[in-house]
């Protein structure tokens, strides 16, 4: 019978891969923020270091109708146009 890893075997592991996802979490959503508050998907880009801008806007330009309601009703509405 195989000798069964101690408790602990596993905790260095599972803290590094949290430690990751949380870095990830944290760069996407500062990604996310400067899309929200600029709409400069080149700044968002050049910020994460994509390679290439069809990566950058694959990841966050996924719009929900209410966004893209929104974004219409302010280009209809658009006094300057």
């Amino acid at each position: 019978m195989a000798e069964r890893p101690s408790r602990g075997y596993f905790s260095r592991p599972i803290a590094d891969l949290r430690k990751r996802r949380a870095d990830a979490t944290a760069r996407h959503t500062a990604g996310q923020r400067v899309l929200d508050k600029t709409g400069n998907i080149k700044a968002v880009q050049k910020l994460l270091g994509h390679g290439s801008i069809q990566t950058t806007a694959d990841i966050y330009t996924d719009w929900d109708i209410d966004q893209l309601a929104e974004t219409l009703s302010q280009v209809l509405l658009d006094d300057d146009g």
